[in-house]
């Protein structure tokens, strides 16, 4: 059995292999590795800004691993697509943007997180 000593509020933890990936509702992500020679759990490397992180998921493709973090308790979803769908979907978005009413009269595109 392993133990470390982590931030304030985890709420989620996903794994890959020897990776777990930590979601803090406080302190934003950490990334763990587990260490089954030793039984140890070690931190590979933590979010230095205090962001509220509502989810996380890894990202492997092949060889690579990645990660997601969604702040904003939004759903997110990355996938490949054509530039055609892209454009479309990216009118829609500012279609929408103008037309519907928005949250605290606030403008879409102002009040997005600026780190």
């Amino acid at each position: 059995m392993a133990f470390i000593d982590t931030q304030l509020y985890i709420h989620q933890l996903i794994s890959v292999k020897s990776f777990i990936l930590a979601g803090d509702l406080v302190k934003s992500i950490c990334l763990l590795r587990y260490q089954e020679g030793s039984k140890t759990l070690s931190l590979v490397s933590r979010d230095a800004k205090p962001l509220e992180v509502y989810s996380v998921d890894f990202m492997v493709d092949s060889g690579q691993l990645g990660f997601l973090a969604t702040l904003d308790g939004g759903l997110g979803l990355l996938l490949p697509m054509q530039e055609k769908t892209y454009r479309r979907l990216l009118m829609l978005q500012n279609a929408l943007g103008s037309a519907l009413a928005h949250h605290a009269g606030l403008n879409p595109r102002a009040f997005r997180y600026d780190p």
